[in-house]
């Protein structure tokens, strides 16, 4: 097993394991008094403060919508107790000509005694004269209910305004540490899991993914021609230092296999910009109207 770093985080622990949310988030929610749409009220083993929230099984909620003024560097953090995904949704103004986004939060290895695990987006930046609305949602993956609490987002700084861009890839607008999608150079970093930190554990995750590769693919023919280039492109991927880069060599190497079982997609997933568009790629719990506004920090 391979243990990683956790990236800098807004929720914080004190010696006796209490968590304080950060008083300069530009949302917390705690689930004190009322709790959103879609959650019920978890009195037992509440991460921070005297409750949690409660999902049922194989349901989804949305969080409160977030509070946008100006230029910000969204991150998201939440903390879950049962098998459960959380995603960042952007959903820009038709006017905008931006397509919305639906940005994964990964584990970042932070885990407390009780069950309680850490979801965490990546930094992603909007401006808020072209958003409609952004808000996180909880999915809850298993057949019993999951609790979720401490739920903050962030300004982790580092905006960088929306760059047109020439898809499917356009470094030159973008840069290296940049994707095009949907014609708009966006963070890579902010779709994918946090870089590991140091070069030796960059080189352990690569050998890791790169002998199950070795073990589980085949058949004869297959490894033959196919096997060399993924390996290939994973040693490169253990040279990599900026996250958005090290992961898609995972990508890359995922289809040089040329195995539809092995399909892999890092990147944004592009949601339509306008109301009909969007609708099409809308789940049937998810409105286009925005988020329920209840239990923001405080109650």
């Amino acid at each position: 097993m391979v243990a990683l770093s956790t990236p800098a985080r807004a929720v914080e622990f004190d010696a006796a394991g209490r968590a304080t949310l950060d008083a300069a988030a530009l949302l917390s929610v705690d689930f004190e008094g009322t709790v959103p749409g879609g959650f019920a009220a978890q009195g037992e083993g509440a991460l921070e403060g005297a409750q949690a929230g409660q999902l049922a099984g194989r349901q989804a909620a949305a969080l409160p919508a977030i509070p946008l003024t100006g230029e910000h560097a969204l991150v998201v953090t939440v903390f879950v107790r049962g098998p459960a995904s959380s995603y960042l949704v952007v959903r820009y103004t038709p006017a905008s000509q931006q397509p919305d986004a639906l940005l994964p939060l990964f584990a970042t290895g932070r885990v407390t005694s009780d069950g309680w695990y850490e979801l965490r987006s990546g930094a992603f930046s909007v401006d808020a004269a072209t958003v409609e609305q952004a808000y996180a949602y909880v999915q809850n993956l298993g057949d019993e209910p999951i609790d979720v609490d401490a739920v903050e987002v962030i300004d982790a700084g580092g905006y960088r305004p929306a760059t047109a861009c020439k898809p499917p890839e356009d470094e030159a607008a973008c840069g290296a540490d940049r994707v095009c999608q949907g014609g708009v150079c966006r963070e890579a970093a902010a779709a994918v899991p946090a870089l590991p930190p140091t070069a030796d554990e960059r080189a352990q995750v690569a050998e890791l993914l790169a002998t199950q590769i070795d073990l589980f693919y085949g058949g004869l023919q297959t490894r033959k021609l196919y096997l060399p280039k993924a390996l290939a492109a994973l040693q490169t991927m253990a040279t990599q230092t900026d996250a958005g880069r090290y992961w898609r060599q995972l990508l890359r190497a995922m289809h040089e296999l040329h195995d539809a079982h092995t399909f892999g997609y890092v990147g944004h997933f592009p949601r339509g910009t306008t109301a009909a568009a969007a609708s099409r790629h809308t789940p049937p719990w998810q409105t286009r109207s925005a988020p329920h506004a209840a239990s923001s920090s405080g109650g």
